[in-house]
């Protein structure tokens, strides 16, 4: 029996439930993608109106890893594995573009740019090479730690408890992405709970945290 995405080049990762002959092959972890969306209707009421840019791009964000994570868990190949990775290198990328606007403490000229090239700049890595995309992320939210540890020499007084909330949540994710097939909720052939749900719950969660502490800074709102 030919199965719909046999003919694609695998991905590289290992989740926690048995893949289908279908063409939602993980149907538990494609569905829990839902969750992304849903942090992106919230964030887009929340601050459209006083915030539009963070809005904006947090929800063409969200928007971008949910609809990755749902290829790559629907059809476990490689393209799909690209577009995950994708999705959450962009997010990053807004990140670090949002801290160089507050180090520079005005909009950076040719903003769109930059968010473009921090985004393309790993994902074409990771398509054209075997470097692993777990690794890059890793790696790239190692860079946002280091500008949010520039930002404490600014003397202008920043809130961060809504920012440490966000990466508290991530950070409780983390293991759940990370060790999950050896743990023991890893149940593959229930196709219900499952590690990787959990990591798309607290990252949901960690994103939608994140959007509170960015909004204390004015060049959002405009």
């Amino acid at each position: 029996m030919n199965c719909p995405w046999a003919d694609w080049r695998p991905t590289r990762f290992f989740f926690c439930e048995t893949p289908l002959c279908s063409w939602i092959q993980e149907p538990f972890n494609s569905v829990s993608n839902v969750f992304y969306l849903v942090a992106a209707v919230f964030i887009w009421l929340r601050w459209r109106s006083t915030h539009p840019k963070l809005a904006k791009r947090l929800v063409l964000n969200l928007s971008l890893i949910a609809l990755g994570s749902f290829f790559l868990h629907a059809s476990k190949t490689f393209a799909g594995e690209v577009a995950d990775m994708a999705g959450m290198f962009f997010l990053i990328a807004t990140i670090l573009v949002w801290n160089l606007t507050r180090y520079k403490g005005r909009t950076l000229r040719g903003e769109t740019y930059w968010f473009l090239c921090l985004g393309l700049i790993p994902s074409t890595a990771l398509l054209f090479s075997a470097l692993n995309g777990n690794l890059i992320f890793l790696g790239l939210m190692g860079c946002v730690g280091v500008t949010e540890w520039i930002q404490l020499q600014n003397p202008k007084k920043t809130r961060y408890f809504w920012g440490v909330c966000a990466a508290a949540s991530f950070l409780v994710g983390l293991p759940f992405w990370w060790f999950e097939a050896g743990q023991p909720w890893c149940s593959p052939d229930t196709h219900g709970f499952t590690g990787h749900v959990v990591w798309h719950f607290l990252t949901t969660v960690s994103v939608v945290l994140m959007a509170e502490y960015y909004s204390q800074f004015g060049f959002l709102s405009d």
